[in-house]
């Protein structure tokens, strides 16, 4: 009976769930105050270090560019 009722539960719980947001909205070329000002650089650095059990250790790092060229978008 109680996993039974577990599982009705967790059913009855996902399905009234409200919908997931994030930051940015759904639209490819637009102003909106998450945009670089224009002018300014933004610079993001980001690594990963991982290791693999049958094979060598790795590093792949990235660098992330943002550079607010007009106040509607950023490059």
């Amino acid at each position: 009976m109680a996993p039974r009722f577990s599982f009705a539960l967790a059913l009855l719980l996902a399905a009234f769930a409200p919908p997931a947001r994030a930051q940015d909205t759904p639209y490819f070329l637009t102003y909106s105050h998450h945009l670089e000002e224009p002018g300014s650089l933004e610079i993001e650095l980001n690594s990963n270090y991982a290791t693999q059990r049958a094979g060598h250790d790795f590093m792949a790092p990235w660098m992330e560019l943002e550079y607010g060229a007009k106040a509607w978008g950023t490059t």
